[in-house]
């Protein structure tokens, strides 16, 4: 159970990572890195979704023990 609730927990974020990515994207964070203040709401989804991926990833190791 624990491996599907990690699975769907990572797939979830994995998409919500790449749609918010793909916003700040195409707002053009690359020429203006300074839209990223702007829209601070989004740059905070994708720092979430990045913490939720690197915690359900590291997390793999306690299942062995």
């Amino acid at each position: 159970m624990a491996f599907v609730l990690r699975s769907l927990l990572l797939l979830g974020s994995l998409v919500w990572l790449v749609y918010s990515g793909k916003q700040l994207i195409a707002l053009g964070i690359f020429h203006n890195p300074s839209l990223m203040i702007d829209h601070i709401t989004l740059t905070l989804q994708v720092v979430v979704a990045v913490i939720i991926i690197k915690s359900a990833l590291g997390s793999k190791k306690s299942d062995y023990y």
